[in-house]
């Protein structure tokens, strides 16, 4: 009888037990999608698990550059663009340069990205430093790097004394070191200490970052750059990658580069540049119009509204006293429940009453760190907002009453991941 590893067995009895209650691999049966709403069980529930943050996943000229790009170039130009690729991936990655104002390559997702910058650039007698929350497909493509005999290893959560500690450790053993994080945390929405990594780039000359900003991109920064670079100058020693699935709604990604000759090395040597298939007419027109509008003053009033909805968000839940893990400016929020159990259970409880979220436990979060990941968008009216924390109350209370739910158990259980508050200034 085949055997799966003991990581394997636990994690597929987790979707078991979450599929059961109905709140994991949910089907949406909506005959059409307005942004906001999603018929689960039919039920219909309000979406706060939508990661498309400004809600421009139906906006009309959107919508309607897809439609033109399938009637001119039909569903899919089926080549690898090393031989030929349709134009609108030039058109595109120079729209993006004018946003970031440095070398761009588009990518059919970040995670083809992460394979085909990251075994470029990182060489075997380089050094890779993960977060430990760095979103898993950096992991996985930091492990094709291990193949090439680079080093990894890991740190915990935004702790950059340990970051340096290690450089420190390493002395002079490596010719590069990389520290791989999020640019914003995909589970528990808190942001990468950026000042505090690039003073350390400042001050260790064989440093560099490659930052995965996904969930940043496009909601935040001068002309929709993301939330890294929304908090940072752009730093010489900087890779970047910046999915275009989520805020910006039109699917693949954005590779940023410090210079011209780095971005052609990994335009031509790339694996899943040279070797997979593209993006498609339809997300590349599309991808053509949602850059350009990061450049209007449109785009300005559109983060406006998100950034109006996260602080209505963190206002209300703490005056609510609902644990609300990180409370930082961005649209993803992480209600603590410790253990698994208790999350399945209010999420199904949630969804019964109109509100559908996404639950996050082990592997995704490290062990009894679970709770309920709350996603914001511009679909949502305050109106949904308040309801939906006012019943999240009101299911604690409840919790409580019947010793269910203990706000300093969830404290302690989450305080171990809470500690690099206090540790990120770096003395340079």
């Amino acid at each position: 009888m085949f055997q799966l590893s003991e990581k394997t067995e636990f994690i597929t009895e987790t979707f078991n037990q979450a599929k059961k209650y109905g709140v994991a691999h949910a089907m949406t049966t909506n005959k059409s999608f307005d942004g906001r709403t999603i018929q689960v069980h039919g039920r219909e529930n309000i979406f706060l698990g939508n990661c498309g943050y400004l809600g421009l996943a139906t906006h009309e000229r959107i919508v309607e550059a897809a439609i033109e790009g399938i009637k001119n170039y039909g569903t899919f130009f089926s080549s690898s663009r090393v031989f030929a690729g349709l134009d609108l991936n030039e058109k595109l990655e120079d729209r993006w340069e004018q946003v970031f104002k440095r070398p761009c390559i588009v990518s059919p997702s970040t995670t083809m990205g992460h394979f085909s910058t990251l075994p470029v650039l990182v060489a075997p007698n380089d050094l890779i430093i993960l977060d430990k929350q760095v979103h898993i497909s950096v992991h996985t493509a930091a492990m094709v790097c291990k193949g090439q005999g680079t080093e990894v290893t890991s740190i915990q959560h935004s702790r950059l004394d340990f970051l340096e500690a290690k450089i420190l450790d390493a002395g002079d053993k490596y010719n590069r070191i990389w520290y791989m994080a999020d640019g914003v945390f995909s589970m528990f929405g808190d942001p990468c200490p950026g000042q505090e990594l690039h003073a350390l780039m400042d001050k260790y000359d064989n440093l560099y970052a490659y930052i995965d900003d996904s969930h940043g991109m496009s909601w935040d920064g001068e002309n929709g750059v993301g939330a890294y670079l929304g908090a940072v100058d752009y730093h010489e020693k900087l890779f970047m990658a910046l999915s275009t699935n989520k805020a910006t709604a039109t699917g693949g990604a954005v590779l940023v580069f410090p210079n011209q000759k780095l971005k052609e090395a990994v335009r031509n040597c790339g694996s899943t540049l040279v070797f997979s298939g593209p993006q498609s007419p339809a997300s590349l027109n599309a991808g053509i119009v949602v850059a350009e509008m990061h450049l209007t003053k449109e785009f300005k009033e559109l983060q406006e509204n998100l950034m109006d909805r996260i602080l209505f968000f963190i206002e209300r839940a703490k005056a609510l006293n609902i644990p609300v893990i990180y409370d930082d400016k961005t649209p993803i929020f992480f209600i603590g429940t410790g253990s698994i159990e208790l999350g399945i259970f209010m999420i199904n409880k949630l969804q019964e009453q109109g509100f559908f979220v996404d639950g996050a436990g082990y592997p995704s979060v490290p062990m009894n760190n679970a709770g309920l990941r709350v996603t914001l968008t511009n679909y949502l009216t305050f109106e949904d907002i308040e309801l939906f924390l006012q019943t999240v109350a009101k299911l604690i209370q409840g919790l409580e009453m019947k010793r269910k739910f203990n706000h300093k158990e969830i404290t302690n259980a989450f305080e171990p991941l809470m500690k690099h508050r206090n540790y990120a200034v770096v003395n340079t």
